[in-house]
């Protein structure tokens, strides 16, 4: 199995305005090392990866839920301002960039009568960075989850979905690992050479991989993730990962995972036979 030596986070402040609350547009992630560019759109969800090694977009949500005295269970975006009468929603959210590398910050809590004092619950944050090895383009980022609130929050889970378009959308997804990170190989039906990707992460507690929007919708509905799908037949292949919380008392906080997204210009060649098939069984790893 390949131990690539990926490029550590560069942590970089988050400058937020105190008590600030709108349901604007939220901040776009844009970030290059001068070869690779890495772009966020969280109110859409739209993603892209474009480099010398091939351009890739994907549909790039992360998720978060829990229950809320207001709402009950309830399963939002980063960038989702719904909710009915004391609403539930994210009520702050602000991206740093920083040339190769980003922090996004999402503050999810209730509205309370106006706009202007809003009660935090949970705040989920993000790092990114963007470079390359020898393989192609790296995306590492990170995701942790704080409670903010002086109360204990309830049922907190935590999803990343992804939905990668490689080569006209007609897809075959295998299960692999790269170092530390177990994740899918994605790679395009046509021929041996077209741009590929693999996208993994160090911890899970579940996962699936399905056609183009069930999982996505299934989530947003506060459902499971069944722990099925790979390999995958050529079809329009989406996948998610989930991480089963629990409980979170005041002050405390989970995290951060670690993810890796890794473009591969030629899946076809022997340097990507080196990452490894893991068989036909994901591997759950879980790092302490």
């Amino acid at each position: 199995m390949l131990k690539a030596r990926l490029p550590l986070f560069a942590l970089v402040s988050c400058v937020m305005t105190a008590g600030m609350f709108s349901t604007s547009h939220a901040d776009l992630v844009n970030i290059t090392d001068g070869t690779n560019t890495f772009q966020w759109n969280p109110d859409d969800n739209s993603s892209s990866i474009t480099s010398v090694y091939g351009d890739y977009s994907a549909t790039f949500m992360p998720m978060l839920r829990y229950t809320n005295s207001n709402e009950g269970l309830k399963t939002l975006s980063l960038a989702d301002y719904s909710g009915t009468n004391t609403r539930r929603m994210v009520v702050q959210n602000s991206a740093t960039n920083n040339g190769s590398t980003a922090q996004f910050t999402a503050l999810f809590g209730t509205q309370v009568g106006d706009f202007q004092n809003p009660n935090w619950d949970l705040q989920v944050t993000l790092n990114f960075e963007i470079g390359s090895n020898d393989f192609g383009t790296v995306l590492n980022y990170d995701m942790k989850v704080e409670n903010v609130s002086s109360a204990t929050q309830t049922n907190v889970e935590m999803f990343q979905y992804y939905d990668w378009d490689v080569v006209d959308n007609q897809n075959t997804g295998q299960d692999y690992g790269i170092g530390d990170y177990t994740g899918f190989l994605q790679v395009g039906s046509s021929t041996a050479g077209q741009p590929g990707v693999f996208h993994g992460t160090d911890n899970f507690s579940n996962w699936e991989v399905a056609a183009w929007d069930s999982i996505q919708t299934k989530l947003l509905a506060n459902g499971s993730l069944t722990n099925s799908g790979t390999p995958f037949s050529t079809a329009d292949m989406t996948a998610a990962f989930g991480w089963n919380v629990g409980s979170m008392a005041a002050g405390s906080s989970s995290g951060p995972n670690r993810f890796l997204i890794q473009g591969v210009p030629e899946p076809g060649s022997a340097a990507i036979l080196m990452i490894g098939f893991l068989g036909t069984v994901l591997v759950r790893r879980r790092k302490s």
